[in-house]
């Protein structure tokens, strides 16, 4: 697919810079080089518009992004189950619905074993299975953890995925949050 390729203006810059979506573009840019492996300038791998970046926007957004980082992180309260929307975002059809094809999270359940869980859309994007489901410990990864595979199919919204969750792993959290920018599963372990 083409996409509109531009500058990114100073005003234009002013206008993203407040958008979660772009902070996260505009401070991770691609580098672009010539066909000898000469640089030709950074810009924002997003669509469908992509904007060529300066090195003081960069630098401007990336300070944003650390805000915006170390906020989500000091927000983040016990009780709550943070989810990393991994895949692509989408307008959920059902009540309550995640929207995300893809989301994954670290906790600890009630008695402070540590897992991993990974959820994917079917097909239809109304339902969840549980993609990864893996107990770490210092002996290593155990998969499969609570005999949990892909037979298991959720409706995919924060009210199942918290059900879910609390039923099979032995917990007792109170709320799902999403992070759709600035923060990843190895940067916190969620506690009930």
């Amino acid at each position: 697919m083409a996409t509109n390729l531009g500058q990114m203006t100073d005003e234009k810059f002013r206008q993203l810079i407040k958008e979660d979506y772009w902070i996260s573009h505009i401070a991770h840019p691609v580098k672009c080089c010539y066909a000898d492996g000469k640089f030709e300038h950074f810009r924002t791998c997003t669509y469908p518009y992509e904007y060529i970046v300066s090195d003081e926007q960069i630098a401007i957004a990336k300070k944003e992004y650390q805000r915006r980082h170390d906020e989500e992180l000091a927000n983040l309260k016990k009780g709550e189950i943070a989810f990393v929307c991994m895949g692509m975002d989408f307008d959920s059809k059902i009540k309550n619905g995640i929207g995300n094809h893809r989301i994954r999270a670290e906790f600890k359940n009630s008695k402070g074993t540590h897992y991993f869980i990974e959820f994917t859309t079917m097909m239809d994007e109304e339902a969840f299975y549980v993609d990864f489901s893996i107990e770490r410990s210092k002996d290593g990864d155990k998969y499969g953890a609570c005999g949990i595979g892909y037979d298991n199919q959720i409706p995919a919204t924060s009210d199942e995925v918290l059900n879910f969750i609390n039923k099979h792993y032995d917990c007792n959290y109170t709320k799902v949050k999403l992070f759709h920018h600035f923060i990843n599963t190895d940067e916190y372990i969620c506690e009930c």
